[in-house]
């Protein structure tokens, strides 16, 4: 790139793709489309995503101003609220309507409360503003983590990762998954080679997804509900809007260090010395799981724990597999995941199905495998530990003792410190030690703690939480206080039959017994069983593996999302709005015959595109809504 980007419309492309797409696709659901080719040719489109106000005069701390991150966190739990889970805050709404101003009450409560949660800073008197992506996924996760994986992904200069736009579709279309994105105002200017040299970063602001759309080429989409306002009144929930940013990429420099290919939302503006960079994605997917016979070649198994509304017709693909399986690993978003087969590591792209081998491993039999929280592949093979980057880099560290067990350290993000994150915990069994492997701008160090010297047999699993260790070791289960090193200790309710895999789901435990029924506990100061778990008593394969919620965010990679009132008016003015149109059905920027085409089609049925009130009937209310919409959107 040699020259800054040039103005291109929005509102055009977007309504076009917006026609063909959802015209073409089921008319059952409100996420319409959810389809992904390659990381050019992509389209998500959800209907019905609420657009809740930030600014609350006189209701929310400095009315609001700084509450996009809580705001935006309530768009998310009100349509899961809407599709599925009326249990869920803010529930169901009166007249089964966000936009309707009898519900202003209930959305402030929420967002005020998830304020409280996210440690939003109001910005009052000159104090910092906003929230860290972290402390959203902390919220979201405790309020959902039981039945929806929710994880949060965010950029690193310092460690190279970056975000794209056809990274949030594939995390979509992968998993089903609705979310929030943030990004960043950079200052500086463009070079000769058309890099954006950044001298600092000047907040940022949280949006909701309502589109993302790859038309092929450079043309990319971004549609979001924004929650910043234009009146900002005190009592009255504005009309719901989609803001259409076009996304160009373009390469920024921070501080004449490293530098990231990173997508702008807009333009480049004053004069060309500032953009709005995409920084983070949190997601919300439902959660589901993998069960296998580790020995006999058979196609693999998946679990959906959470049925939902917004697509009733799609369930995580199948994989036929033509050898023993001895491992499957949920990779972070559950977009992928990596397959222990036949003594070779696997990386299964769900999307594409493609099944290839990754990375180059030390020679030996594999005795075990986890993938960290950052994406990155931890195998040991006898007295090594290879470590296998996103990006197929391998580096091997050599250890004192051969390789036990291997867990993944601390999904969630909360043991990370500005000393460095914890990666994999890895179990060195008859020396007695745990080497647990950190990582810090990228780079990577191992420290030991002690653990009781043991010897293993049979198939063993390592599983690390926040308080415990856990072992199976000959079909039982043993338990480990962690503080300076691993100290053994009893937890009442361990169960005393004989176990085959144990695996984690949050803070349940599953345990496996010998006639592959699956049985769930919550664990804390002791195991309870619960009954009410989805897979409770559920039959499995033998071998059971769950997605799980996690975090990229450290404190060196996590920015906040301070913005000022002028910035986020220049937001709204850059970006074009429009205006919900629901009862445009084909959304092709009219309300006519073909729209009423389809609602007399579904007349009857339940939720669907043609319910436009969505009280769960298309019916003579949904036909007098149409009616009365007849012409061109608003």
């Amino acid at each position: 790139m040699t020259t800054p980007p040039t103005p291109r419309t929005a509102s055009a492309p977007f309504v076009a793709a917006t026609a063909v797409l959802a015209a073409a696709s089921s008319l059952t659901a409100d996420i319409v489309v959810n389809n992904y080719i390659d990381d050019t040719r992509f389209a998500y489109i959800a209907y019905d995503m609420p657009d809740f106000d930030q600014q609350r005069l006189g209701d929310l701390p400095n009315d609001g101003v700084c509450y996009c991150g809580p705001t935006a966190s309530a768009d998310l739990l009100a349509y899961v609220a809407t599709h599925g889970y009326p249990d869920v805050d803010p529930g169901v709404p009166f007249l089964f309507d966000w936009e309707s101003q009898a519900n202003y009450d209930e959305a402030t409560a929420v967002i005020d409360a998830l304020g409280d949660e996210m440690n939003c800073s109001s910005g009052a008197f000159g104090s910092p503003c906003g929230t860290v992506g972290s402390d959203r996924f902390t919220s979201m996760n405790a309020r959902l983590g039981d039945r929806f994986n929710v994880t949060y992904d965010v950029r690193s200069f310092a460690g190279g990762t970056t975000l794209r736009l056809s990274d949030i579709a594939a995390r979509n279309a992968a998993s089903n998954a609705i979310g929030i994105v943030s990004y960043g105002r950079y200052n500086g200017g463009f070079d000769a080679n058309g890099v954006f040299k950044s001298v600092n970063r000047t907040g940022g602001h949280v949006v909701t997804v309502n589109a993302a759309l790859g038309l092929g080429g450079t043309a990319q989409i971004l549609g979001t509900r924004d929650p910043w306002a234009n009146e900002g009144t005190d009592d009255v929930q504005e009309d719901f809007r989609t803001n259409v940013w076009v996304l160009t990429e373009q390469d920024i420099e921070w501080n004449g260090g490293n530098t990231l290919t990173m997508d702008i939302l807009g333009e480049p503006y004053n004069s060309n010395t500032r953009v709005r960079a995409l920084e983070g994605y949190l997601s919300v997917a439902p959660k589901s799981g993998y069960t296998w016979d580790p020995y006999t070649p058979a196609t693999l198994l998946t679990f959906d724990l959470a049925p939902i509304e917004w697509n009733p017709g799609w369930r995580p693909p199948t994989l036929d597999l033509q050898a023993p399986v001895q491992g499957i690993i949920p990779l972070p978003g559950d977009a992928a995941f990596i397959a222990e087969i036949e003594n070779g590591l696997y990386h299964y792209e769900r999307l594409t199905a493609k099944l290839t081998p990754i990375g180059e491993l030390p020679q030996g039999p594999i005795a075990d495998v986890a993938v960290d929280r950052f994406g990155t592949v931890h195998a040991g093979v006898d007295k090594q530990l290879a470590m296998i980057g996103a990006d197929g880099d391998t580096e091997v560290i050599d250890l004192p003792g051969s390789v036990s067990a291997i867990s993944m350290a601390d999904p969630l993000g909360r043991e990370a410190t500005p000393n460095g994150a914890p990666a994999a915990h890895v179990l060195l069994a008859r020396e007695g030690l745990v080497a647990t492997v950190f990582q810090l701008d990228g780079a990577r160090t191992v420290e030991f703690s002690s653990f009781p010297a043991t010897e293993l047999e049979g198939d063993t699993r390592f599983i690390v939480s926040s308080d415990h260790a856990m072992l199976l070791n000959q079909r039982q289960l043993s338990f480990f206080k962690r503080g300076g090193g691993f100290t053994p200790t009893q937890l009442d309710g361990t169960p005393t039959f004989p176990i085959i895999d144990v695996s984690l789901d949050g803070d349940s435990l599953l345990v496996v017994d010998e006639k592959k029924i699956a049985h769930a506990y919550r664990l804390g100061d002791r195991l309870e069983e619960d009954p009410a778990h989805p897979l409770d008593g559920a039959a499995t394969k033998g071998r059971i593996a769950m997605t799980t919620s996690s975090t990229s965010a450290t404190p060196w990679n996590d920015p906040d999302t301070f913005s000022t009132e002028d910035e986020l008016k220049q937001d709204a003015e850059a970006a074009d709005q429009q205006a919900d149109c629901r009862c445009d059905l084909d959304a092709d920027g009219k309300v006519d015959g073909a729209d009423m085409g389809i609602l007399f089609g579904s007349w009857g049925q339940g939720r669907s595109l043609a319910d436009i009130n969505r009280d769960g009937t298309v019916d003579s209310s949904d036909l007098g809504l149409m009616l009365g919409a007849f012409g061109a959107c608003p």
